[in-house]
């Protein structure tokens, strides 16, 4: 193959079976040694499996199947635990240093396991972010730079070393690490290379961080910030908090990405006798806050939310209402979302008309016992609802058989129809709404705490647009 430069891009469209992972899990692990004497960090024990295959997992979860793994310090315990990849439907190569390379120097010797792809994944093999990497490798191919990096924003970058970024992301610096607590951004440890970066590598020993990057400044590399979940295991302190925080790394792991290809078969369960009630309420806050970086990380998501405010804010002001309606939780949620807009949100304010559908038990129980519980909110819409109303949704499924005809209806009838739903939408997803928001979790608790983020939100929006001074 000919010389490559940075120019040499590939189209942004990313087809995720094309795409290389290098990993690298080589280092030494001196800080975990005194929890894990004789074991190489990224086989660190986490639920009933190792660290690494959480990263393993998370990228075939999202379609990469090819890796490299770059081993040096008891390489062979990695390889004997992985071994070609087959358990995990991967294809696994070992690029083995022979002394000690540093993060670049491993790079460098991995160039002779990568095909001919002109751009490459690479991750430590020590930390996790909740991450879509097609969001990454497209952004990278967009900018037509010579490295992307994942980026976080912490409040004390300055224990880190600080990533200073410019217009259009552009990373225009680098700090060392300073101690303090100045807020600003820091690596992930997740980046996209171009081939042509390899030529910016020397020989021997070198490290990404403090050799490679802050030379590379004035050839193009980007920076696309993350919120998504993060931890590394590089004290004994970390890789505590990451084994208290085992579901949720799994839970963030295979809930990002678009995927359909993670292997039913590998149902791992994160167990452990010793965590404590306080722990497993932290984790428990985590999930949720996990849950809500991925919905503010949507685009669609938050755009969609602002138009169905808009909508509200416009037939509240033509006199129109809404209603809203859902089962179980769901209709506390209704309920919840219809008292905001009647009573106030945040500052006292005329009343706003809205009907959440689960409430007159007389209607509920006569319907549907005469009709049939799937027609216990379409008979009230056919009742109740005007066109220009607004018909809100909520399932957290997306296949609750009433939420779905009571949708319809209110559509024929000509009202505006809103959808709530968890990730994969159910059948609401292809059902004719206007508008959907589908929160990215699979887990019930996770999308009804969404959704009702989602309604405090509306309320706000509307509360302000229509009544503040």
């Amino acid at each position: 193959m000919g010389k490559i430069n940075a120019g040499d891009v590939l189209s942004p469209e990313v087809g995720m079976d094309e795409v290389t992972a290098v990993l690298l899990v080589g280092g030494m692990g001196t800080r975990l040694r005194p929890v894990m004497p004789s074991t190489p960090k990224p086989l660190a024990p986490l639920g009933s499996g190792a660290f690494l295959e959480l990263l393993v997992r998370q990228l075939r979860h999202q379609g990469i199947r090819r890796l490299v793994m770059c081993t040096g310090y008891r390489s062979d315990q990695i390889e004997n635990e992985f071994k070609r990849g087959g358990a995990w439907d991967v294809e696994i190569e070992y690029s083995k240093e022979k002394a000690p390379l540093g993060t670049a120097g491993a790079v460098k010797l991995a160039q002779f396991h990568l095909r001919n792809e002109l751009d490459f994944l690479v991750m430590n093999g020590d930390s996790f972010l909740d991450i879509d990497f097609h969001q990454l490798i497209r952004f990278h191919r967009e900018h037509k730079g010579l490295a992307t990096m994942a980026v976080l924003p912490v409040k004390d970058a300055a224990r880190y070393g600080r990533v200073h970024t410019g217009a259009d992301a552009r990373v225009v610096g680098f700090s060392e690490k300073t101690g303090g607590d100045n807020p600003g951004l820091v690596s992930a440890g997740i980046y996209v290379f171009n081939r042509a970066i390899l030529e910016h590598i020397p020989e021997g020993p070198a490290s990404l961080e403090t050799d490679v990057f802050p030379c590379l400044v004035n050839h193009g590399v980007y920076a696309l910030e993350q919120r998504g979940i993060f931890i590394d295991i590089g004290t004994p302190e970390d890789y505590a908090r990451a084994r208290d925080l085992c579901k949720s790394l799994y839970g963030a792991a295979l809930g990002a990405g678009n995927s359909q290809h993670e292997p039913a078969s590998h149902n791992l369960k994160c167990t452990n006798q010793t965590v404590s009630l306080e722990n497993r309420v932290s984790r428990s806050i985590q999930e949720s806050i996990a849950a809500k970086q991925r919905l503010l990380s949507s685009a669609e998501t938050v755009v969609t939310v602002a138009k169905v405010s808009e909508i509200l804010i416009s037939a509240f002001r033509q006199g129109n209402k809404v209603l809203l309606f859902g089962n179980g939780g769901s209709a506390a949620d209704a309920q919840h979302i219809a008292a905001e807009f009647i009573g106030r949100f945040a500052f006292d304010r005329p009343a706003l008309p809205a009907l959440a559908l689960s409430v007159n038990t007389s209607c509920v129980t006569a319907v549907g016992n005469d009709y049939g519980f799937d027609q216990v909110f379409s008979r009230q819409i056919e009742a109740m609802g005007r066109p220009g109303d607004v018909a809100i949704g909520i399932s957290t499924s997306g296949n609750s058989p009433n939420v779905l005809r009571g949708l319809s209806v209110a559509k024929d009838i000509g009202l505006h129809t809103v959808a709530l739903a968890g990730c994969t939408g159910g059948k609401l997803k292809n059902a004719s709404v206007d508008h959907c928001i589908f929160v990215p979790s699979k887990e019930t608790p996770r999308i009804q705490e969404c959704h009702i983020l989602v309604g405090h939100i509306i309320s706000e929006l509307v509360e302000e647009a229509m009544f503040h001074e």
